[in-house]
């Protein structure tokens, strides 16, 4: 049939059931049939992926619509009769051709939620200001160069998305939206707002959401700047990697101070050197911080305290080795990894004759791009080579985003009073930083919260302000970053521990550290803490936080385990590079899940869930997780997605790990599929196919059921103001055995979120639809039209669940209402949270009275 047939069929359906909703998606439709003029009745009519060019006029006619979807097509002007759509509360027009969004803009009294992401608009009506109700303005991707006044009296708006636009200037008005609870300023590099203070843009949120940054504070940055005189930053950060012995101290005595130690001692943990270097603009330097790693594979949970938005990477190779001993590969993809689009130079040393190294510069150059920027030869012994690098770095230092960005004087008084205090402290307590903010002018309670944050991510001082951080961590600032990593490093490269298989006992830190003066013991718990919160290590049980288990340190010897993979449910990651630290977190993440007899090795751990006993290791060579779940086979799937949930998390935390999910044939382990690729088949309806290296057909379906189907427990759809409390049922039902799918936990940064919804929704067995005190939220709504459509489909559950501060007679969706709902108000008491275990489960057995 053709596409307007099909749309034909719909509408007639539409009209004869008096449906509501008209779904039109992704038919290529270049004109709306006129019979949709007819349906009045209809309340959402989604347009989304077609090829319209324009909007007939009769489309006023639908005067209940409630929520319309325009996205993805080609439209360049919209019909004034818009404007009599006077229930429309959600109108979505991202992804379209519009250079002028028309005044008639304010007319719409009910209007909520605006798109308009992916336009060609300049500039926006004055009547934008005239929608009272408006929730969410959706600007992203757009040419804006100026706001009007009028945009300030959305009183009611929360979300305002402004990135990747040319904005040369804010409004002062925009000050009084005093709803405002999520602004996305980044890439409008004319406003001078530095993205330390902007925070991680909206797709990377959901990783750490205490690091969403407070709108108030990027306003009261934005116009302290304007005011206050201000200086350029001037300052950026060079990282040096690469295997141990290969010079890279040598490398930095070079470059920084132009002198050579053929005695130089090996680097233990961290160095950090300064250099000045000219700058672009005439008269002034820029400060280098260059930071020396030992040979440490540093890249671990801790690259949080390295990486920041200023950084060149150095990767030192030594020319004696060959190119395979010098792990260019390996250092080059771990950047990768951790680096995003850092630019990296790689660095042949010991150049001397006869030494050579030949690289293939060009293949390599292809394989890393964008980060590899150059190949250089030096010889720290000689200085041949020297200039001609050290030319390169100032080069790409120039090009790099925000070295040069305008901060407030008074942050820079801060500043230097921090670095100076650094020369002969290396800790101080918050109360004595507010003291040195209130001296040196900043006085706003706000500021000092921003500066502190802004100074973290620059790297001059370490501060750990997540509410979920133990006191310790909060109420202490770092003066000196090689402090605390030089703690971490001393027990993680401490020998008697490693004999002891990294079990450490707390009263043995006075010995490890061996540095009252450093490390004086009140300080001992928070480096230990600090451990803790990178997942370098965990408490053993009943121990009350005295013996710890680092499994960094643990032997590398992996214990003879009689294990059959054949008659196991297996799953593998295939990844380019695997990080030597993924493991050990692994390990610490699940400890709580150990056997009884405890088991794990440094690349792998026995874990116990449900009946199943579960392997999992790990093989740095060739890059692979392996996972093997042995037991009753009804709890299987169950334990891979916990499993399979782990890494998840851990994958969050580093950017392009590039993580492949494998499926392995059930009667074959070692001939594995493409998880995605199975997915696909089954999108294009393939019911058996024949995988590479294989003798015979097997069913898409069977492969998926083996490890995905019903991998998450329940989807928990809910309003964006009950996070807090959404969290909390979460970890509870986590508690319970269930595997949960929550946005902030799964939705991975640079994917459409609404795909990302859509795929979780479809991989779980059940849907809790949470209302809380303001009731159901505008994305709900969407999610529940999804839920309903499975749970027709499927037969899958959807259960309402009233949460703490729920009204005494809430507001359900019709189809809701006949659903028994879970009552939380009261809080969450063991009944309700085995009530809903049950609903999810369908096992009664699991209820509690």
């Amino acid at each position: 049939k053709t596409p307007v047939e099909i749309a034909e069929e719909r509408i007639e359906e539409a009209r004869r059931t008096g449906a509501k909703e008209l779904n039109l998606i992704g038919l290529g439709l270049t004109k709306l049939p006129e019979t949709i003029g007819q349906l009045t009745q209809i309340q959402h009519l989604d347009l989304t992926s077609n090829r319209l060019v324009d909007l007939p006029e009769w489309i006023g006619q639908l005067t209940q619509l409630r929520y319309l979807y325009l996205n993805s097509n080609n439209l360049h002007v919209l019909p004034n009769s818009i404007s009599k759509l006077l229930c429309l509360e959600r109108l979505v027009l991202g992804g379209n051709q519009l250079k002028i969004l028309p005044q008639f803009i304010g007319r719409l009294p009910q209007l909520r939620m605006l798109y308009l992401w992916g336009n060609g608009l300049k500039d926006l009506p004055e009547a934008i200001g005239k929608n009272p109700q408006l929730e969410l303005l959706s600007l992203e991707s757009n040419q804006i160069t100026k706001l009007p006044e009028t945009i300030g009296r959305l009183s009611k708006l929360e979300k305002l998305y402004l990135n990747n636009n040319k904005l040369q200037e804010l409004p002062e008005s925009i000050c009084q939206l005093s709803n405002l609870k999520e602004l996305y300023l980044h890439n409008n590099d004319a406003l001078g707002i530095p993205p330390e203070i902007l925070g991680p843009e909206y797709t990377d949120i959901v990783l750490e959401p205490h690091k969403a940054s407070k709108p108030a504070d990027i306003l009261a940055y934005y116009f302290r700047n304007l005011k206050e005189s201000r200086r350029r930053l001037n300052e950026a950060k060079i990282l040096i990697v690469g295997q141990g012995g290969v010079g890279k101290t040598s490398l930095v005595n070079r470059i920084v101070y132009d002198k050579f130690d053929k005695d130089e001692q090996r680097t233990e943990g961290i160095n950090i050197a300064r250099w000045q270097m000219p700058s672009k603009m005439a008269d002034e330097q820029v400060r280098l911080n260059i930071w020396d790693f030992g040979g440490q594979e540093i890249m671990h949970a801790t690259h949080q305290f390295f990486l920041t938005k200023r950084s060149l990477y150095i990767v030192v190779l030594d020319a004696r080795k060959g190119e395979n001993e010098s792990n260019i590969h390996y250092w080059l993809k771990i950047i990768q990894s951790y680096g995003a689009d850092a630019p990296v130079i790689v660095v042949v040393n010991k150049n001397e004759p006869p030494n050579q190294l030949e690289l293939n510069e060009t293949r390599l150059s292809k394989d890393y791009a964008p980060n590899l920027r150059g190949f250089f030869k030096v010889s720290c012994e000689t200085g041949a080579g020297i200039a001609e690098l050290k030319a390169a770095i100032e080069e790409h230092i120039n090009a790099l985003p925000h070295v040069y960005d305008q901060v407030p004087a008074s942050y820079f008084a801060v500043k230097e009073k921090l670095e100076g205090q650094a020369k002969t402290k290396n800790f101080l307590d918050i109360k004595q930083y507010h003291s040195m903010c209130r001296t040196n002018g900043v006085t706003d309670e706000r500021d000092q919260s921003i500066l502190i944050r802004f100074l973290h991510d620059l790297g001059n001082v370490l501060n750990f302000d997540d509410p979920k951080d133990p006191y310790e961590l909060r109420d202490t600032n770092i003066l000196n970053p090689e402090w605390v990593t030089g703690g971490v490093y001393k027990i993680l490269n401490n020998n008697p521990l490693m004999q002891a298989g990294g079990k450490l006992d707390i009263s043995q830190l006075g010995a490890i550290l061996n540095d009252p003066k450093c490390y004086p013991e009140e300080r001992h718990k928070f480096i230990v803490n600090m451990m803790r919160k990178f997942e370098l290590c965990f408490d053993f049980p009943d121990s009350e936080g005295q013996r710890l288990l680092i499994p960094e340190l643990l032997p590398k010897n992996e214990p003879d385990i009689r294990w059959d993979e054949k008659k196991s449910l297996n799953f593998q990651y295939h990844y380019t590079v695997l990080p030597e630290g993924v493991l050990p977190r692994f390990i610490v993440k699940m400890h709580h899940l150990l056997t009884d007899k405890p088991t794990y090795w440094r690349s792998g751990v026995l874990l116990e869930i449900d009946g199943n006993v579960t392997m999992v290791r790990g093989d740095t060579q060739a890059g692979r997780v392996y996972i093997s779940v042995s037991g009753p086979p009804k709890g299987r799937r169950s334990a891979l997605a916990i499993i399979r949930n782990a890494f998840r998390e851990i994958h969050n935390t580093i950017p392009k790990i590039g993580a492949q999910e494998k499926v392995p044939l059930p009667d074959n382990p070692d001939i594995v599929v493409d998880y995605k690729h199975l997915q696909r088949l089954e999108e294009f309806k393939t019911e058996s196919f024949l995988p590479e290296g294989a003798d015979k057909q097997y069913r898409v379906r069977d492969l998926l059921d083996g490890v995905d189907k019903d991998s998450f427990d329940v989807f928990l759809s809910h309003n964006s103001n009950d996070k807090p409390a959404v969290r909390e049922l979460g970890e509870q039902l986590k508690a319970q055995g269930m595997s949960v799918w929550l946005d902030e936990w799964e939705l991975q940064p640079g994917i459409p979120w609404q795909q990302e919804l859509e795929e979780g929704i479809r991989a779980c067995r059940s849907v809790a639809v949470l209302v809380g005190s303001d009731g159901i939220g505008p994305w709900e709504n969407e999610e529940m039209r999804a839920a309903l459509s499975l749970a027709v489909e499927d037969k899958r559950p959807v259960i309402p669940v009233l949460l703490p501060g729920a009204p005494r007679k809430p507001s359900l969706p019709l189809f809701l209402t006949s659903r028994t709902y879970v009552d939380l108000r009261e809080g969450f008491t063991e009944a309700g949270l085995s009530k809903i275990v049950w609903g999810i489960t369908g096992d009664k057995s699991r209820r509690k009275a």
